[in-house]
């Protein structure tokens, strides 16, 4: 299964994760927010905060696909500000929150995660995860919605809940049956899980 944010693809496994994360984001999982809100701007000068709205969106994408993805944020946040009613700016804006809370970096030769709190890579997929239910708002079609469910379906299997998943993916599937991308990401984590159980396919 693959990631189709629009700038960046992600995929099913995420090494290194640690017991006391998913912990962390089981908790706030269960207790979410009232409403989902975007992300605050850093108490640091924002470096898109002055910008005309089309460099914005030309820094947002050279750093998304340089994989630069926490220094991304500010430009996607002035996007999705910006772009209120447009939901692929909230799409692309919980991408590159979701991505740089995988992001790592060589340090000393040894791959790290480029967010080193445990908490604070929860915390920023929990704010990617709220973005994303923005998005979802602000589809207009079956198939756009379709995409915003299926991505959160990917990242909840990725931070180990694979029931909360599935049914995310059965959702992005009943929503245009005919989608051979719905269907076969639909197909993958169940047959993923079938390994996970001992099950033949």
């Amino acid at each position: 299964m693959r990631d189709r944010a629009q700038l960046a693809r992600q995929g099913w496994t995420l090494a290194g994760l640690a017991g006391v994360a998913a912990l962390i984001f089981a908790w706030m999982v269960i207790r979410p927010p009232a409403r989902p809100v975007l992300v605050p701007p850093p108490p640091v000068p924002d470096p898109a905060e002055d910008l005309p709205l089309d460099r914005v969106s030309e820094r947002a994408r050279a750093l998304f696909e340089a994989g630069h993805h926490q220094e991304s944020i500010p430009y996607f946040r002035r996007l999705a500000h910006d772009l209120d009613h447009n939901w692929g700016a909230f799409y692309n804006y919980s991408a590159a929150l979701h991505n740089a809370a995988l992001e790592t970096r060589i340090r000393l030769g040894r791959k790290d995660p480029a967010v080193r709190s445990s908490y604070e890579r929860v915390r920023m997929e929990h704010q990617a995860l709220g973005v994303l239910d923005l998005a979802e708002r602000r589809a207009p079609k079956p198939h756009e919605r379709g995409l915003v469910i299926d991505q959160r379906g990917q990242r909840l299997h990725i931070w180990g809940f694979p029931v909360d998943a599935l049914r995310e993916l059965e959702r992005a599937q009943a929503l245009e049956p005919g989608s051979r991308q719905f269907q076969a990401d639909l197909d993958e984590a169940l047959a993923i899980m079938r390994e996970g159980h001992g099950e033949k396919p």
